[in-house]
C-alpha cells in the first residue's frame, strides 16, 4: 500500500477530475467543496484498506480545509464531520458500487419468472434503491446496460427512470413526514404509511399493505366520527354513506398524490384504485354487497389471478361472487373451460387462506421442528400485518438460515407444506425465495463488512452510551440480526478511542445474545467479543506490516535494478 499522504493526495486529485468531467463541479463555496471531496477520499481510503485512525489524522492534518479553518480543534470538528457520513455516503461513492449492484440486478433478475420488462425492472429497481442501498443513479445505470442488451428503446428508459424517480421520492416524503397536521391529502397517506411501515418494518410497500394503509385511516376516521356523533355507532348504511362521499375522495386524491404503488408503470391507476377501495371496504364490512362488483373489473387486476381470489376470501366476499369473478377472467383471457378454471383457482386461494389461518393461530410450543421455526417466524409477522405474501416468506428464509439449525432441504420442506403463497408460486417458489433470501443477505453482509464505526469524541468517558448509540445506528443501516460480528466492530472502535478492554468486558455481558450462556456455558460472552476484536486487530497489524515490508523489498529491488 502507498504511504497513505500520498494515497490520500492521488485520490483528492481523481476526485476533482471527475467532477469537472462529469460537470457537477458546482459548490456554494469553497468549504463546501473541501467536504465533498474529503468525504468521497475518505470512503475511498477505506475501501483500499486504509485505517480508520490512519484516514481520521490525514484528513485532519493535510486537507485543504485546514487553510481555511482557524485553528486544530475547528479542524477536529469538521474531520469528526467528514467520518460522521462515511457509512451513509459509502454506495454512493465507493469505486465498487457500480459492480456490487451489478451483480445485485443480476441475482434479483435471476429469481424472476416473470419476463423482462417495465414492471419487472421497476420492482427490482424500487428493491435495489431501497433494500440494498443503492443511488438511484447507479440503478439507472445497470438497468440501462441490461435493457440495451435486450435493445428497449429510449422511450422505455424515460418511463423506467421517471417511475423510479417518483417512486423514490415517494418513499422519502412518507419517511420524512414528521407527524403533526396534515396540511394536505398527501400529508393523510403519508401519516398513517410511515406509521404502518415502522410499525410493521416495511421497507416496500405491496398492495395488501396499502390495504391496511387504507383500512388503518378508515377506522380512524370511524372512530373520531363515532366519538363525535354516537348515533353513527349504530347506522353502518350512513357511516358508508359518509365514506364513500366524504373520505374516499380525499383518500384517492392521497393516494394519487403520494403512494409509489399508483405510480408503477404498466398499472391502470383508476382500477388500481377502484380495487384496493373495494376491498378494504369488504375487510371493514362496510360495503353493500354487490354481485357485479368485482365482474365489472375483469381482466384489469395486476396480481396473479389465485391471489386476489384469496384477497377476496379474505376479505369476507361470498365465495359464489368470487367464482363468478374468476370465470369472467376466464372468459376475457379465452380460457378453453372458464368454470374448471374458476373452480381450479378457488380451491387454491381456499388452499392457501387455511395455510394462513394456521399460521395465524400457531402457538409456540416446541420450535425443535424446522416447520415449527418457520411456522413461528410467518406467525411474529402475522400478527403485525394481518396477512402473508412473498416478502415475509423471504424474510422468513433469511432467519432460518441465519439461525443455523436447518439444512436448505429441510427449509425447503417447511415453506412447501405450509406457506400460503407456494399455493400460487407452484414448484419454483422455493427456488425464487432461496435466490431473493441468499440476494439480501450477501448485500447486507456486503454493507457490514464495510460499515465503519467512528466513535463521537465527546462521548469518550460514558463508554456504555457510546455503544448503545453505535449499536442503534448500525441495526439502523443493516438489515441483519444484531450479532457478534456487530459488536466486535464496536469493540475494536471503542479499544482503537482508548476505552481498556476491562471495562468493556462485563458491559457487553449485559447485551449478551438470548441462548448465550446456554450454547457457551464456559465462555463469558464479553471476554470472548474483546479477544476476538483484540485479535483480529492483531492480525490486521501483522498484514500491514508484511505489506510495508513487500513493498520496501520491492522498492530496494528495483533502485538495484537501475
Amino acid at each position: 500500500m502507498k504511504n497513505i499522504t500520498v494515497a490520500y493526495l492521488d485520490v483528492l486529485g481523481q476526485t476533482m477530475v471527475e467532477r469537472k468531467k462529469e460537470n457537477t463541479a458546482e459548490f456554494p463555496n469553497q468549504q463546501a467543496e473541501n467536504y465533498e471531496n474529503d468525504l468521497t477520499a475518505a470512503i475511498r481510503l477505506l475501501e483500499s484498506g486504509y485505517d480508520v485512525d490512519a484516514v481520521r489524522s490525514v484528513i485532519c492534518e493535510k486537507s485543504p480545509m485546514t487553510k481555511l479553518l482557524p485553528d486544530v480543534r475547528a479542524m477536529a470538528l469538521y474531520t469528526g464531520k467528514v467520518m460522521e457520513n462515511i457509512n451513509e455516503a459509502w454506495a454512493e461513492r465507493a469505486s465498487r458500487t457500480y459492480l456490487e449492484a451489478a451483480e445485485s440486478y443480476r441475482r434479483r433478475a435471476a429469481a424472476e419468472s416473470e419476463a423482462a420488462g417495465l414492471q419487472r425492472d421497476y420492482r427490482i429497481g424500487m428493491a435495489m434503491i431501497l433494500k440494498d442501498g443503492f443511488p438511484i443513479a447507479v440503478v439507472n445505470q445497470v438497468i440501462r446496460q441490461s435493457a440495451n442488451e435486450r435493445k428497449a428503446d429510449e422511450s422505455y428508459f424515460q418511463t423506467l427512470f421517471s417511475a423510479l424517480s417518483d417512486g423514490h421520492n415517494r418513499y422519502a416524503a412518507i419517511m420524512a413526514y414528521a407527524g403533526g397536521v396534515m396540511s394536505s391529502e398527501a400529508d393523510v397517506y403519508r401519516k398513517f404509511a410511515r406509521e404502518y411501515m415502522e410499525r410493521t418494518n416495511t421497507t416496500v410497500l405491496t398492495i395488501d399493505d396499502e390495504q391496511k394503509i387504507i383500512e388503518a385511516i378508515y377506522r380512524d376516521y370511524m372512530r373520531r366520527l363515532q366519538d363525535e356523533r354516537t348515533a353513527y355507532q349504530k347506522d353502518p348504511a350512513r357511516m358508508m354513506f359518509l365514506l364513500k362521499e366524504q373520505v374516499q375522495p380525499i383518500l384517492r386524491k392521497s393516494i394519487a398524490q403520494a403512494s409509489p404503488l399508483y405510480i408503477e408503470p404498466g398499472r391502470s391507476r383508476e382500477t388500481y384504485l377502484d380495487e384496493t377501495f373495494l376491498c378494504a371496504c369488504e375487510s371493514l364490512g362496510l360495503h353493500q354487497r354487490d354481485d357485479d362488483a368485482y365482474t365489472n373489473i375483469k381482466g384489469q387486476s395486476r396480481s396473479p389471478d389465485g391471489r386476489t381470489a384469496a384477497r377476496m376470501l379474505r376479505s369476507r366476499v361470498r365465495t359464489d361472487i368470487v367464482k363468478r369473478y374468476l370465470i369472467a377472467l376466464a372468459i376475457a383471457a379465452a380460457l378453453p373451460d372458464s368454470t374448471e378454471y374458476a373452480a381450479l383457482i378457488l380451491a387454491q386461494a381456499q388452499e392457501a387462506l387455511s395455510r394462513e389461518d394456521a399460521i395465524a393461530m400457531f402457538d409456540v410450543n416446541d420450535l425443535g421442528s424446522c416447520a415449527a421455526a418457520y411456522m413461528d417466524a410467518m406467525h411474529r409477522q402475522y400478527i403485525e400485518k394481518d396477512f402473508v405474501n412473498p416478502d415475509m416468506d423471504i424474510a422468513a428464509m433469511k432467519e432460518l438460515v441465519l439461525g443455523g439449525q436447518y439444512t436448505p432441504d429441510q427449509i425447503r420442506e417447511a415453506m412447501m407444506n405450509h406457506s400460503p403463497n407456494q399455493i400460487f408460486g407452484g414448484a419454483d417458489y422455493f427456488a425464487y425465495i432461496q435466490k431473493l433470501a441468499d440476494q439480501e443477505l450477501v448485500r447486507e453482509n456486503e454493507k457490514l463488512s464495510r460499515y465503519v464505526v467512528i466513535p463521537r469524541t465527546e462521548m469518550r468517558e460514558d463508554f456504555e452510551a457510546e455503544y448503545q448509540y453505535q449499536r442503534r445506528k448500525m441495526e439502523g443501516r443493516i438489515r441483519l440480526p444484531y450479532n457478534i460480528t456487530m459488536d466486535t466492530k464496536i469493540v475494536k472502535a471503542l479499544l482503537n478511542d482508548g476505552v481498556e478492554s476491562r471495562n468493556l468486558s462485563p458491559m457487553l455481558s449485559r447485551y449478551k445474545p438470548q441462548n448465550w450462556d446456554r450454547d457457551h456455558p464456559n465462555t463469558p460472552y464479553g471476554s470472548y467479543v474483546v479477544q476476538k476484536a483484540e485479535k483480529e486487530e492483531r492480525e490486521k497489524r501483522a498484514a500491514q506490516e508484511q505489506s510495508i515490508v513487500r513493498q520496501r523489498t520491492t522498492n530496494k529491488t528495483s533502485d538495484t535494478s537501475a
